[in-house]
């Protein structure tokens, strides 16, 4: 038996099937033959993490500064603005003129015959469009995913709405009313509870 050098999917049920420590090459698992086995720490190591994700988007997503994005809105022809956060987080706090659709429903949302079809989406494959989230890193996983569908000129708002507020451009709630810098600040501070902390490592020695 070989040990497979590269980061594999568990063959069946998951992570729970690795906690013997073996994580069988799934697409050798029919032919007892040829199975590769790994050890379970040896996958942690390679198993990749959301900001792994993060960074490898940025490597071909194009992003936009707040500033740049600001002059663009008042051209002739500004681009879609489209929020991809949730829909609690667009109702406290959005810039003027921008849609929302989560980014768990964007692939529906971006094509015909679907509940979340978004008609003004669908039609804007060749229309500018800057995607915005908190601070720029859902909306780079939605830029990468809308390039591949098909869009022309998607961009990520560099930094998010919390960039933007940070250059104390305008934000408003769902009900138009402007809200300062230092309201958006607050809405848009973690609130995490203890269970989602990272937890604290013991050391022994």
């Amino acid at each position: 038996m070989a040990l497979w050098p590269k980061p594999l999917v568990p063959h069946n049920g998951g992570l729970e099937a690795l906690a013997g420590g073996w994580a069988l090459h799934p697409a050798e698992a029919s032919s007892p033959a040829c199975m590769f086995i790994i050890p379970y720490s040896l996958f942690i190591v390679y198993m990749k993490r959301y900001q792994d994700l993060i960074t490898e988007c940025l490597k071909t997503v194009q992003e936009l500064q707040p500033w740049d994005l600001q002059e663009k809105m008042q051209t002739e022809s500004p681009p879609l603005l489209l929020d991809v956060r949730e829909p609690y987080e667009f109702e406290k706090l959005q810039i003027q003129g921008a849609i929302n659709v989560p980014r768990g429903v964007l692939e529906q949302a971006c094509e015909y015959g679907f509940e979340e079809t978004v008609p003004e989406l669908v039609k804007a494959r060749d229309r500018e469009v800057v995607v915005i989230c908190r601070s720029g890193n859902r909306s780079a996983l939605a830029t990468f995913t809308m390039s591949i569908l098909g869009y022309q000129s998607v961009k990520s708002l560099k930094t998010g709405v919390k960039g933007w507020n940070d250059f104390e451009l305008p934000l408003q709630n769902i009900q138009g009313q402007i809200l300062s810098a230092d309201e958006a600040e607050e809405i848009l501070e973690y609130h995490l509870r203890p269970e989602q902390m990272l937890p604290k490592t013991t050391v022994v020695g």
